[in-house]
């Protein structure tokens, strides 16, 4: 084997058993720690923060940018963005010499050497895992629903009234920050500024993915990596940031982030994810759903909506014993007794085509309904998505398969 870099790599040796066991728990804690600042809802250290992006700028061999605009949230950092361009503050985004070369440059000083290739597999794993429990079940949420929000004001010029209140206060605060009152900008005239909105972003969640890489090799004795420093410090303190030559807009992190039980962003009664200007948006169990299905869902609006996933998450919201009686739901055939639970009888259903058709397979819903004094005093039981195979309700209540929709990409 090829001798090791001593610049590089201080006294590292090869992995050996010892070592494998070593470096999975290395893997563990540092996937910890930078999921945990993924997903942290502590107010931004606005001065660590702004110190990480001097250097980082310093690292891109770059004059730190004179003016910082910070916002309330990942929607407010695409409207000041636009402004800032718009009045001639942000006239180059610098986002290849800050970001991606760093990466470059980094990945070149530990992937080059000899001892790089037996650690290339755990630091990919790192990046893997993070990503996996950060970006994305809530960093391409985010950016999607941003999209979503610019999409619509660009080529629908439609808003609410949090959106039309975000661009007034994004604004004024760049026009005191300024010293420029009133620069006049409408949302309506920055129509290229806020449809190229990603231009200079860096997404939260691949800084921390490649921080957490930095991380793990630094861990493992590689040297030589300080010019990811500024980088990790920004991805520890804030939340999205944009870069461009002379100046750079910094976005607080979210101040609510609910998840369910494996990680999908998921609140049954509130927003998921909230940011403290307000701009946030509500998910059940990782699909992004619109207010009426988490705080009002009923039978004609879910009748009435034409996205599949959304209609699934709200009958779920509601019920399935509700929706099945509305919406006039038949059973297949007849009602059996459930051999687990003499209370219980259980029926299966036929689901519409296009809620099928989110599973990777062929399903249908079990409902099972408890009888308690009477005949007719009953209550919901059971509810459950069984394999498209059974036809009777009795073996397709004892298959234990736990059937979800495929992933809402």
């Amino acid at each position: 084997m090829p001798a090791h870099d001593d610049e590089l790599f201080d006294g590292a040796e090869l992995f050996d058993g010892a070592e494998l066991v070593e470096g999975v728990a290395l893997v563990e804690r540092v996937v910890g720690e930078w999921v945990a600042v993924g997903l942290s809802t502590e107010p931004a250290d606005r001065a660590t923060a702004e110190r990480g992006v001097a250097q980082a700028y310093e690292a891109a061999g770059l004059v730190p940018p004179p003016t910082i605009v910070w916002v309330g949230s990942p929607l407010a950092g695409v409207f000041a963005q636009a402004i800032l361009r718009g009045i001639g503050m942000a006239s180059a985004p610098v986002r290849q010499d800050v970001w991606f070369e760093r990466l470059r440059q980094i990945h070149g000083r530990v992937l080059g050497h000899a001892s790089g290739p037996e650690r290339r597999p755990m630091g990919d794993l790192v990046v893997e895992r993070v990503q996996a429990l950060v970006g994305d079940p809530v960093g391409e949420k985010v950016r999607s629903q941003v999209g979503k929000a610019i999409w619509n004001e660009v080529w629908h010029q439609r808003r609410d009234h949090l959106q039309q209140d975000l661009w007034r206060r994004t604004s004024r605060r760049i026009s005191h920050l300024v010293g420029a009152p009133g620069i006049g900008i409408e949302q309506g005239s920055l129509h290229d500024q806020l449809e190229d909105w990603r231009r200079g972003l860096n997404e939260s969640s691949e800084s921390v993915a490649w921080s957490s890489w930095c991380d793990a090799m630094i861990s493992w004795g590689a040297m030589g990596l300080e010019p990811w420093q500024g980088i990790a410090a920004v991805a520890k303190s804030c939340h999205w940031w944009w870069v461009f030559d002379d100046c750079a807009v910094l976005c607080e992190r979210p101040r609510t982030l609910r998840r369910d039980d494996v990680g999908r962003l998921h609140c049954a009664d509130s927003v998921a994810v909230e940011w403290p200007d307000g701009w946030g948006f509500h998910s059940w169990h990782g699909v992004t759903v619109p207010e009426w299905v988490i705080t009002d869902p009923t039978v004609e609006r879910i009748l009435a909506e034409s996205d599949a996933r959304v209609r699934l998450a709200a009958i779920e919201r509601l019920g399935w014993h509700r929706y099945v009686a509305a919406s006039g739901m038949k059973p297949l055939g007849h009602p059996v007794h459930d051999p687990g639970d003499a209370q219980q009888t259980l029926e299966l259903y036929e689901l519409p085509e296009d809620l099928d058709m989110l599973f990777d397979e062929h399903v249908r819903l079990l409902l099972g309904t408890h009888r308690a004094a009477g005949p007719d005093d009953t209550r919901p039981g059971c509810a459950r998505i069984v394999r498209g195979h059974h036809h009777d309700p009795a073996p397709a209540a004892s298959d234990p398969a736990e059937l979800d929709p495929t992933p809402d990409d």
